[in-house]
């Protein structure tokens, strides 16, 4: 439904619309729901052979890989679009690399900041409580599982679905639709209120990277240094907080310095007339619709558990 595509009718949008609001509920409940309820009925299972599974940060990888993989594995054979088209690799030179991390790493970091800032106000907190998120739950920060999740597997994980399939798919209808709405479904992903507003437009960000490069090789390098960063800095925190103060400086420094000597590549996608009317359809779609009660649920529910 893009004007410098090819039109297509609006029952097969609307049946792809369909397809992928399934595929989105099968990850919703395989990723977020199915851990959660493995995590409070693990002590009621009493079987010698699931003693390998003790670990919460194991079953919630399981989860994931498992969520992730099959469904947007499925979505991208069953569709018509080259989905391998945004894992074609690119030539970046490391200083490209290099701002580009500084820069989403300044956004993210910032717009974290704020969120925790206002969730600590109203007394609202925020925790890992699977294996996509941005907020930490400290009991989990020396179990291996986790880290090798969060810095590795995860970003890897939510690139691969999110911008590799979903982005790609929703891009014939429109790009700028396309980034909205897969940054919409990425915020939602990440399960509490208080990661939504910064998972937004960190996914707003990395989907342009990923129109810009063509390639999702980019974005996976950025994510992963975005949680190293982030995991490097949780730690050093208790011991060496000057340390992490100064090097929050000297990055809000460069980033400053990138963004005003125009270094850093902003991306901007036109509006069409058309995205008003493929955003209504999109949302109006029953699977999508059950998809975004799901998210918001589970959302819910974790300000009870």
């Amino acid at each position: 439904m893009d004007s410098s595509k090819k039109k297509v009718s609006k029952k097969y949008v609307k049946r792809q619309f369909y397809t992928i609001g399934l595929v989105l509920i099968v990850y919703c409940l395989f990723v977020l729901y199915i851990p959660l309820f493995l995590n409070k009925a693990w002590t009621l299972l009493n079987f010698p052979f699931l003693k390998i599974f003790d670990s919460p940060i194991l079953r919630q990888n399981i989860c994931l890989i498992v969520g992730t993989i099959i469904p947007f594995s499925l979505l991208s054979i069953t569709s018509k679009d080259n989905i391998k088209d945004f894992n074609n690799k690119t030539e970046i030179s490391f200083v490209e690399h290099l701002i580009n991390f500084i820069v989403f790493f300044f956004c993210g970091a910032a717009l974290m900041f704020v969120t925790m800032m206002l969730a600590q106000y109203i007394n609202v907190s925020g925790q890992l409580v699977s294996s996509i998120g941005i907020t930490f739950n400290s009991e989990y920060l020396n179990d291996i599982f986790y880290v090798i999740s969060f810095i590795v597997i995860t970003p890897i994980l939510e690139e691969y679905a999110f911008r590799g399939v979903l982005l790609k798919c929703l891009s014939k209808y429109g790009k700028y639709f396309a980034v909205i709405a897969s940054s919409l479904i990425y915020a939602l992903a990440h399960g509490s209120f208080v990661e939504m507003i910064p998972s937004f437009f960190m996914g707003l960000i990395l989907s342009k990277k990923v129109l810009y490069y063509k390639s999702i090789k980019p974005t996976i390098i950025m994510h992963i240094l975005f949680n190293a960063s982030l995991f490097l800095m949780l730690i050093a925190s208790e011991h060496y907080s000057l340390y992490v103060v100064i090097a929050l400086t000297v990055m809000l420094i460069l980033a400053f310095i990138l963004l005003a000597t125009k270094k850093y590549h902003f991306i901007k996608i036109k509006k069409s007339d058309t995205n008003s009317r493929v955003g209504l359809l999109f949302l109006s779609t029953p699977t999508i619709v059950f998809t975004l009660i799901l998210f918001i649920g589970h959302s819910i529910l974790l300000f009870f558990l």
